[in-house]
């Protein structure tokens, strides 16, 4: 799952699938950032979107607010799935 920017100008919220789109085009218009995750690998990393790609491209674009947290797999508890992404995403932030 990509990551979800929400707030862009008017009432638009915008998936994105390409990462250039993201970096180029619609990450400096952000007001607010989700990382959403389904489903995890052994190593506690998002299977369907690559973090470790994502995280450098919205603190590049200067993004220094929250991170939305959303689990929508159903393989771990709805609260396992958030602690889960959360992990994740403190993990990702620190090593970038």
């Amino acid at each position: 799952m990509p990551i979800v920017v929400a707030g862009v100008p008017g009432v638009i919220s915008i998936l994105i699938r390409s990462l250039s789109v993201l970096k180029t085009e619609l990450m400096p218009f952000a007001r607010g950032v989700s990382g959403k995750t389904v489903d995890f690998d052994a190593q506690g990393n998002c299977i369907e979107t690559d973090y470790y790609k994502m995280l450098p491209i919205i603190k590049a674009a200067g993004y220094t607010g929250h991170i939305g947290i959303e689990y929508e797999g159903d393989i771990l508890s709805e609260e396992a799935g958030i602690s889960a992404t959360k992990a994740l995403l403190e993990k990702v932030g620190a090593a970038i």
